[in-house]
């Protein structure tokens, strides 16, 4: 593939159904040289997540070069970012995300970026999602390390995006085959891969980057920000109903 390799999305969200609002984002940039996206999934601490979302993505999109963008430049975003959510006070609330760099002279490599329990993966051409990333939750550290401890809640996420302090996220180089697609997903999507749910109790979106996808939004709220050369562009299907996002089954 050349640097003209063109990438494209879809980006599938639905809210819970033990949630009052889809509390789940996501933002893409177009970059001359590159593409960039991030999901975040926001606690249900406090009550503006749906802002914090919003503020956060909008910050991060806007601190990204036009032409190419470094892992460094990436996470100066990252910074000030964080840095607009402290100065909007929004200290209650919390969240998790994930964030994938992919040039396009070689869009089957990338460069991820995890705070929490979203993951970054895979989707083969037979449809099997194989995750690359692990999640920062206490539970999965332990087993990771093989330690064996009586943990009450091993859901209990170890590292987050919040207003009162920066952490830098886990960064990671990803290799996908040619012909597959990435998937960038919130923990109410890849968990509920596991042990399906209908329909699932939390909210549930992920997003499909790849050269060969039809572009489309399927989302029961408007929680897809597109900047850079994404700007301006419309997807197929905007703002589904919470009645037709609940029929929606993943490609």
């Amino acid at each position: 593939m050349n640097i003209e390799t063109r990438i494209e999305w879809q980006w599938t969200s639905r809210r819970g159904a033990e949630r009052g609002e889809n509390r789940d984002a996501c933002g893409l940039f177009g970059g001359k040289a590159y593409t960039f996206a991030a999901i975040i999934d926001a606690s249900s601490k406090g009550k503006n997540g749906v802002r914090f979302n919003e503020l956060w993505i909008n910050a991060l999109l806007n601190g990204l070069p036009a032409d190419r963008a470094s892992r460094e430049q990436v996470i100066t975003a990252m910074r000030n970012a964080q840095g607009k959510l402290r100065s909007e006070g929004l200290f209650q609330e919390r969240a998790c995300f994930a964030a994938l760099l992919l040039p396009h002279a070689l869009p089957n490599t990338g460069l991820a970026f995890t705070c929490g329990d979203c993951r970054i993966g895979f989707e083969s051409q037979s449809g099997e999602i194989i995750w690359l990333t692990e999640t920062h939750r206490l539970g999965d550290i332990c087993q990771r390390n093989g330690l064996v401890l009586d943990i009450p809640n091993p859901n209990i996420v170890t590292r987050t995006l919040n207003a009162r302090r920066h952490e830098d996220p886990e960064i990671l180089e990803l290799m996908a085959p040619e012909g597959s697609a990435w998937v960038l997903a919130t923990d109410g999507f890849w968990s509920d891969c596991k042990c399906p749910r209908t329909p699932p109790e939390d909210d549930s979106s992920y997003l499909l980057l790849g050269s060969m996808l039809k572009r489309y939004e399927n989302s029961d709220t408007p929680n897809l920000i597109l900047e850079g050369s994404f700007a301006g562009t419309i997807s197929d299907n905007l703002n589904f109903s919470a009645d037709q996002c609940a029929l929606l089954v993943r490609s």
